[in-house]
């Protein structure tokens, strides 16, 4: 695929990327990664007038100017907005909001993302087929790369070989194990420009080894 980069504004990729983050790491040194990569609070960003319950606690407890609302159930998730000198946001989402908030998801928000995601999005370096998985996991999140929560509301319905990778292995990225055969798993995970990195696993009923991977861009983006 040919991607003219005139068609786009330069400013549009001058914005650095925080690198370092990675998920459930604190939200404090998340925040000094963000701030020291030149982004700004977004304080544009629609708030609820009335501060309340954890969106309170974030703003005026911690301080988090940059946070506009939480949710008031389940994992109760907050989002915050930082904004950048081309105009773009990165959007931000905490959880364990009630103690040590921790980074949760990170997403950049622009319409130069998806297309500029063909320029950017990278294979991690250092996989190979049949290295441990967990080893595999490491280099992947260490590169940037975010995990989806396949199942977030009903892990403990999960039964079979799914089950022991998410409830027992406490990898939330599976969404599927196949019940025959080899007996493969598949995973996957999203970048800030929107690419998605897929994954599939042997070996699962004992130390589970990486098979394959492949880049696809998302679905929002075509």
């Amino acid at each position: 695929m040919i991607v003219n980069i005139a068609l786009f504004p330069l400013v549009g990729i001058g914005q650095e990327i925080p690198t370092g983050l990675r998920q459930g790491m604190p939200y404090r040194e998340a925040r000094e990664l963000i701030f020291n990569s030149g982004w700004q609070i977004d304080y544009e960003r629609p708030r609820v007038r009335e501060l309340f319950g954890l969106t309170s606690r974030m703003v005026n407890e911690l301080g988090y100017d940059e946070f506009g609302d939480c949710s008031g159930t389940g994992r109760g998730f907050c989002g915050a907005s930082f904004i950048g000198l081309d105009g773009r946001r990165l959007g931000i989402a905490t959880d364990n909001n009630q103690g040590d908030p921790r980074l949760y998801h990170w997403t950049l928000s622009s319409q130069e993302s998806c297309l500029l995601g063909q320029l950017e999005q990278e294979l991690p370096s250092g996989l190979y087929q049949g290295m441990p998985y967990s080893e595999a996991r490491e280099f992947i999140l260490n590169s940037g790369w975010q995990f989806d929560y396949k199942h977030p509301t009903r892990i403990r319905e999960l039964g079979g070989l799914i089950g022991r990778m998410v409830s027992e292995l406490n990898y939330h990225e599976f969404g599927d194990c196949s019940g025959t055969g080899r007996g493969f798993c598949g995973a996957s995970f999203f970048n800030v420009y929107s690419g998605r990195l897929n994954i599939t696993t042997v070996n699962n009923q004992q130390n589970p080894l990486l098979y394959d991977w492949s880049l696809s861009p998302n679905e929002k983006c075509r």
